[in-house]
């Protein structure tokens, strides 16, 4: 596995922070590109419109914008391309969460 150096400032300071990197592309029009990394915090503060990373199932990790909606959560892409998914939450749906920060390799 590859390791990422980051600096304390940039995890925020959060020692459960971890980093993925991006695959797809739900996120372009967001600014988030496949091979970006992201940084995400499991403790952040998660509101309307914040991009969040969340498990759906077993195996499935996503990137997408959060809304809430009562005991539902609206998970958006920033992509025409792809449907919107209403899911019951916790249910349906575990946010893992909050992006804090995002990374490119520029070629």
């Amino acid at each position: 596995m590859p390791t990422l150096m980051l600096a304390e400032d940039e995890l925020q300071h959060v020692p459960e922070a971890f980093a993925l990197v991006v695959t797809g592309d739900s996120m372009v029009d967001a600014g988030i590109l496949e091979g970006d990394i992201v940084v995400v915090s499991p403790s952040a503060e998660i509101k309307d419109g914040d991009t969040v990373v969340v498990a759906l199932g077993d195996h499935d990790v996503s990137l997408k914008m959060v809304f809430f909606e009562g005991n539902k959560v609206l998970l958006q892409a920033a992509n025409r391309n792809y449907r919107s998914l209403l899911l019951k939450y916790p249910e349906e749906v575990e946010i893992l969460g909050k992006v804090v920060l995002v990374r490119r390799k520029l070629p």
